[in-house]
């Protein structure tokens, strides 16, 4: 279907959206065509050398996102030395400019692609090499994949280097403290609780359930008075934020 959107709009002269390209690159990659991923690609490319002579054939450039849906195509159809090939040739095209993008490329290129595969190790590989001010979404996006998938170590490592943030910690940290809980590791469990329980933090109806779990293992661990306590104070925080927005 998007194959024949963009055909009518070649016919119909219509200058495209940058913006179709990443996502055409996507499904294709999606459905197991890595072929025509890269043929995609490559009209795009085409279209961007004629825009930079002067042509009108591109609306709103995405080069980068364009280039990292290309590496997210050669990783999740398990072509790694593709992706790399692509990534070394996009950053000896770029030099010393590559600096501007080698985030977006390395968090949506590979780091998602990896996710996806569940290949997180490797994903906290690459989320390593970026730059610390987008590090930190990458990492937490990998901390909370590795605890939902029980690989302790990966999760571990992930979570210990977000930065501290309210922004970027609290979905980790309600994975951590659900594996934990699985585990059956309720000291290590009240570690993720605290930064959950933070003033800072808005509870809001995503906070219901890793409240009940950490409650019902305080309550079974023998800490009665503490879980009832624990939960009665989130809960009154929740039903607050509820209606704040009501």
């Amino acid at each position: 279907d998007m194959l024949r959107l963009f055909e009518h709009m070649e016919d119909a002269r219509t200058v495209p959206f940058a913006a179709v390209f990443p996502t055409m690159i996507a499904a294709y990659a999606a459905s197991g065509d890595l072929i025509s991923a890269v043929e995609c690609y490559n009209e795009y490319r085409t279209l961007a050398v004629a825009n930079d002579a002067g042509r009108q054939t591109l609306q709103n450039r995405m080069d980068a996102e364009v280039y990292a849906s290309v590496i997210n195509a050669y990783v999740v159809s398990d072509k790694i030395e593709g992706a790399m090939k692509f990534f070394k040739k996009i950053v000896d095209e770029y030099g010393v400019r590559v600096a501007d993008i080698k985030d977006a490329l390395v968090s949506t290129g590979f780091v998602k692609g990896f996710i996806s595969r569940g290949i997180l190790q490797e994903a906290l590989h690459w989320a390593q090499s970026m730059d610390a001010s987008s590090r930190s979404q990458a990492l937490s996006r990998i901390a909370s994949q590795a605890a939902d998938a029980n690989e302790k170590a990966t999760a571990t490592e992930a979570y210990n280097n977000v930065a501290v943030s309210t922004e970027t910690l609290v979905a980790p940290s309600m994975a951590m403290l659900a594996m934990s809980i699985r585990d059956g590791d309720v000291a290590a469990a009240t570690k993720y609780w605290h930064v959950l329980a933070s003033p800072e933090v808005r509870a809001t109806a995503a906070f219901i359930e890793p409240t009940t779990m950490y409650a019902v293992a305080l309550i079974g661990s023998g800490q009665v008075a503490e879980g009832l306590a624990q939960s009665e104070m989130m809960f009154q925080r929740i039903r607050a934020s509820e209606s704040e927005e009501r």
